[in-house]
């Protein structure tokens, strides 16, 4: 692996004006794009990166790996905090929802399914075997 500075890193712009520079401005602009439930795809076109750019930033430089691995759990963060917080007072859907989704094996939709057997297909010597 190689070792990261704290300066800019592989200076270039592509023929499609997309940025190739490791910079303090492109990471910044990616982690903002992921802490918004941005694609890959999405996020590269903010940053103005290729994705080819991106992956290649993900192998590189561990620590782009690292910020980009904090910034894609931040929406997930935001959601869980306002799911809680409207538990908290007293929500009485959010509460069912929680309980649904949390604890479906308690709380979940039962569901129960009817099933009809022809037992005069079966031979004698069949219906012996499985005790009917």
């Amino acid at each position: 692996m190689t070792k990261e500075s704290s300066t800019s890193k592989t200076v270039g712009i592509l023929n499609n004006g997309k940025i190739t520079k490791y910079t303090p401005e492109s990471v910044t602009l990616m982690q903002a794009a992921f802490a918004n439930a941005f694609t890959v795809e999405q996020a590269c076109i903010y940053a103005s990166i290729s994705k080819v750019t991106h992956y290649t930033w993900l192998e590189k430089y561990p620590s782009y790996a690292k910020q980009i691995e904090k910034a894609k759990e931040q929406v997930g963060f935001k959601a869980k905090q306002v799911v809680v917080g409207a538990v908290n007072k007293g929500d009485l859907e959010t509460s069912k929802w929680w309980l649904k989704h949390k604890h479906g094996d308690e709380f979940g939709n039962i569901q129960q399914t009817n099933v009809q057997v022809n037992f005069n297909s079966y031979t004698k010597d069949q219906r012996k075997e499985y005790g009917i």
